[in-house]
């Protein structure tokens, strides 16, 4: 056989298309930004305060070009720790809240929880269903979790497949009743508290209107899981994922829970009485981000000791959850550089300036409607709420002053951008990794399924964008 005959035998390698690394991402987005100062006019508006508010605001009017200030190498490098020392009170308001939720987690008082929920819904289906939907939806809405479901996930599969369901149900009823309170973000901090902290917006201001909205996005949730779950049980066969091939995760026998303890029940009222404290605290005592840091750790501390922790015991759980979370932590300080970047070669107010003109003339409600769009397709590349808040939101807060919105608008419209389609893009970490552990779902099978769902979402979310615009929904 010839040289040139095995060469043709040899099969070929498919070239598959990877999406880099967010980090990887992040540094050519900073590189994007080094690379304008150079090729865009350098100019800045004059800020003034606002007497109503006294915040500091653009004067639309007052844009002017000033002399290039290009950005170097050096400078681009020094942009990262810059950008993190910026950051830094989101940064350690994300680890610490993080690390502090880690001791309560770590006494299984919400696995436990849910559980003995599950187990007293047994045998009906429909309620089950509702009820662990709306069950996530809540830790959604109020902690802000995301990673932190997934060790729910095969907990949902068994049960589902139980009724006669199958697996995307369960991973369904778990990831998509998550995102739709995430979505909501009635407490979300990670997500409403850190844009709003951007927009210099009160923390959680706007909350009946969130609210209102989570209901509705919880609501059409559940609508979508029930109509799918009674035509799967009629026939199995049109679920996307009959027949495929997926691994066997361990049944749960929901007569084998572990007890739901007085001492885990105590750790979820620690808990509840703490976000009380929180909503209270933002609200009438004007607490921001190092008082809502400094409440999560006395969270952390109060839960451990109820939980029964030696105090050796609540820092190594402390330890083990910040270490989690510092892949984030870098991805908010790495986004700050972004910012950073754009302010050295002082682009950002010549970008604000060619959005505000592009939309000039048009009805405002198109900037809403443009910025929702934006934040929707930057969604895709940036997958980290916190790290795409600290990227958008200083261009879409002043943004929202010249163009006739307001800024809690501007933080509604990432708000949306951002959530939903953490459940649909094949870049979130967090879905690839929920569709593993539920035994390998293909993520074209899941993106099959929920589209329909994820366009549902969309939707009414520019409804709820649209609305806000209208009603000037603020406090500014």
């Amino acid at each position: 056989m010839t040289e040139s005959n095995v060469n043709l035998e040899q099969p070929k390698k498919k070239r598959t298309f990877r999406i880099p690394h967010v980090y990887v991402l992040l540094i050519i987005i900073m590189l994007i930004a080094t690379i304008a100062s150079y090729l865009i006019p350098a100019g800045e508006y004059a800020r003034v305060s606002d007497e109503a508010t006294g915040r500091m605001i653009i004067d639309a009017s007052s844009f002017q070009l000033i002399e290039r200030t290009p950005v170097g190498l050096f400078d681009l490098a020094l942009a990262i720790p810059e950008g993190m020392a910026a950051a830094v009170d989101i940064i350690f308001l994300v680890i610490l809240v993080v690390a502090s939720f880690e001791i309560v987690n770590a006494t299984g008082a919400f696995n436990t929880g849910i559980a003995y929920l599950v187990k007293k819904l047994a045998n009906k289906e429909s309620i089950v269903i509702i009820g662990v939907t709306c069950l996530f939806s809540i830790i959604g809405a109020f902690l802000g979790w995301a990673e932190g479901v997934l060790v729910f996930i095969p907990l949902g599969v068994a049960l589902s497949k139980a009724m006669g369901y199958d697996a995307l149900l369960g991973m369904g009823m778990v990831v998509l009743g998550t995102g739709a309170g995430f979505a909501g973000g009635v407490l979300n901090i990670y997500t409403v508290g850190v844009a709003q902290s951007i927009a210099k917006l009160p923390l959680f201001s706007g909350m009946g209107f969130r609210f209102a909205a989570y209901v509705v996005f919880t609501f059409i949730t559940i609508i979508f899981l029930l109509v799918y779950a009674r035509k799967v049980k009629k026939n199995p066969e049109i679920s996307p994922v009959h027949g495929v091939q997926l691994a066997n995760l361990e049944e749960i026998d929901l007569n084998d829970i572990p007890q739901f303890t007085t001492r885990q029940k105590s750790v979820i009222l620690v808990v509840i009485i703490g976000f009380a404290i929180c909503v209270y605290g933002t609200m009438n005592w004007g607490w921001y981000l190092r008082q809502i840091s400094a409440l999560f750790i006395i969270i952390g501390i109060v839960a451990g000791f109820v939980g029964g922790f030696k105090p050796s015991e609540m820092a190594e759980h402390f330890a083990n959850g910040a270490k989690g979370i510092i892949f984030g932590a870098i991805t908010i300080g790495l986004a700050r550089g972004i910012l950073i970047v754009m302010e050295k070669g002082h682009v950002i107010d010549s970008v604000i300036h060619s959005l505000a003109e592009l939309v000039q003339g048009m009805p405002t409600i198109s900037a809403a409607w443009g910025m929702y769009v934006i934040q929707l397709v930057m969604n895709f590349f940036i997958p980290s709420g916190s790290g795409q808040a600290v990227t958008t939101m200083p261009i879409m807060a002043p943004l929202a002053d010249i163009v006739g919105t307001t800024r809690q608008v501007a933080v509604l419209a990432y708000q949306y951008g951002d959530a939903f389609t953490n459940a649909f893009f094949p870049t979130s970490g967090v879905l690839l990794a929920g569709l593993a552990i539920a035994g390998g779902i293909p993520w074209d099978k899941w993106a099959k399924w929920v589209w329909k769902l994820m366009l549902l979402w969309i939707i009414f979310a520019g409804v709820f964008v649209t609305i806000a615009h209208f009603i000037k929904l603020g406090p500014f």
